[in-house]
């Protein structure tokens, strides 16, 4: 029986993620999967050289890639608009763009889908982003050997990933995405995206922080922060207040998520690097008065044997958006 075979490769500012998902039938099976970091300040070309590595590592020989984009030039609106069918959408989510995106549309690539239906009314998402962005990214992964498929946005993958792996039906539930130099807070209600917003924060600072405390170089403070060595406890006390910053700023977004939906986050679920902390789970937990969970973007995927479980753990807070990226077909 004929297989459909994707690759998500997820770029981020400090990482490449790259995860290669088979789907038969209603099930989907893991066949490759690698991560390596950039040095801090590496240039293009050692960049690319990073992605390549990473390509020759996980086996993959498929050229065509998914991708996203995440940062100020993506912008994400839910607009609610009159019943009416995709075609009618197409045509009237270009006149109305223009109220909710600080660019023209001439200079960007919209999208849209359609969240939820009644009888008279439905919700869209509204996707846009610089086109200059799009293929500044998409020139950067040719320069690898590699073309990109479908273009995504960060937000959209995270949230695949979660839905076939932890989906809680009728809840509404927070997906805290903490990369390198912004994490990004996403709100879902039954699966569906209602809010999204990044905060210009992430786990470059913490780096930063325990670089200058401890007077050591960027890549030794990088593995001190992921629990290698033996200061913990000098690493723990050193993050504090970069944690506690941080949280404080994702409290900011619950509270207007609130105030302007009149409705609560019943559960927060993290990823990214920064979600390997137990003190950062702990500060965000006490700051939100919830259960701060870490989730597993493999748990409902079938493994192939060559994979070893021990690499999957060490990847698994990194691998979320390069798992929704693979679930992505055309």
């Amino acid at each position: 029986m004929a297989r459909e075979v994707a690759v998500g490769l997820d770029v981020g500012s400090r990482s490449v993620k790259v995860v290669q998902l088979a789907k038969q039938k209603e099930s989907y099976s893991l066949l490759n999967a690698a991560m390596d970091e950039f040095d801090h300040g590496a240039d293009e070309k050692s960049r690319i050289a990073v992605i390549k590595k990473v390509i020759k590592q996980s086996r993959i020989k498929m050229k065509e890639v998914n991708i996203s984009i995440e940062g100020p030039s993506v912008i994400i609106r839910n607009i609610e608009f009159p019943k009416m069918s995709p075609d009618e959408l197409k045509k009237a989510i270009k006149f109305e763009a223009e109220k909710y995106i600080p660019y023209k549309v001439s200079e960007v690539v919209l999208d849209c889908e359609i969240l939820k239906e009644s009888e008279h009314n439905m919700t869209v998402l509204l996707a846009a982003a610089k086109k200059d962005f799009i293929y500044t990214k998409i020139n950067f992964i040719r320069k690898a050997g590699l073309e990109p498929w479908i273009v995504d946005i960060d937000s959209c993958a995270l949230i695949n990933a979660f839905n076939l792996n932890v989906l809680q039906e009728g809840k509404t539930i927070a997906l805290v995405n903490v990369g390198d130099r912004i994490t990004n807070v996403n709100i879902i209600n039954d699966g569906v995206l209602i809010f999204t917003r990044n905060i210009a924060l992430g786990g470059y600072q913490a780096t930063m922080a325990i670089s200058g405390e401890l007077s050591i170089d960027e890549k030794e403070a990088e593995l001190l922060k992921h629990g290698q060595g033996e200061k913990r406890e000098d690493v723990a006390n050193t993050c504090q207040n970069t944690f506690k910053e941080l949280s404080a700023e994702i409290k900011s977004s619950f509270d207007y998520y609130e105030n302007q939906y009149e409705q609560a986050a019943e559960g927060v679920y993290i990823s990214g690097g920064v979600a390997e902390s137990e003190e950062f789970k702990k500060y965000l937990s006490e700051s939100l008065g919830l259960e701060v969970q870490r989730w597993n973007p493999f748990k409902n995927i079938n493994l192939s044997s060559r994979i070893s479980k021990e690499e999957l753990e060490r990847i698994s807070c990194f691998a979320p958006i390069a798992v929704g990226l693979a679930l992505r077909k055309v």
